[in-house]
């Protein structure tokens, strides 16, 4: 068993090793592509992807992407599930089924495509945050439905089948 692990991570190793080794190498030697250690190490090669792939600039899209849509994911999905949860109704059963329906669909993305440049979402800040944001909603609503059903007195692997035939 452990031998197949050891085998199942280097999956994951081997293109790790490969990536990290020919970072270090110079121009030349990348060109080879062999597993061999480089002759001398080219730390600078990282400095000239900085400054010429705009890594700055890179870090803080991607910071603001990420902060934003989480923001308004845990606030959405917080507000949403406790609703779901607290008042008992065939309707909140519905919408709760396609959050799961949601979970298990992917997206349309065609569909979502024409929505957002009919919109003039593409291209923009508040139109991938909101993509990422409406992508981990139903995730995101199904674990607090799960956190708020416990916190008010449901078994603990019992809460979705108590919540949906009760």
């Amino acid at each position: 068993v452990e031998i197949l692990l050891w085998a199942c991570s280097s999956i994951i190793f081997i293109p790790l090793y490969f990536v990290l080794v020919n970072s270090v190498k110079s121009a030349t030697e990348v060109q080879a592509m062999t597993i061999k250690w480089p002759t001398s190490l080219h730390f600078n090669n990282y400095v000239e992807v900085f400054h010429t792939g705009d890594m700055l600039k890179a870090f803080v899209n991607s910071s603001i992407y990420s902060v934003l849509s989480i923001l308004l994911t845990s606030l959405l999905s917080a507000m949403a599930s406790y609703i779901i949860v607290r008042r008992k109704s065939p309707m909140n059963k519905t919408i709760f089924n396609l959050f799961l329906v949601g979970m298990i669909a992917p997206m349309n993305m065609v569909t979502t495509f024409k929505v957002m440049k009919a919109l003039d979402f593409i291209n923009t800040y508040h139109g991938l945050i909101l993509l990422y944001a409406a992508s981990f909603l139903p995730f995101t609503i199904f674990l607090y439905i799960s956190v708020v059903y416990l916190k008010f007195g449901a078994s603990k692997y019992m809460f979705i089948v108590e919540f949906l035939y009760k």
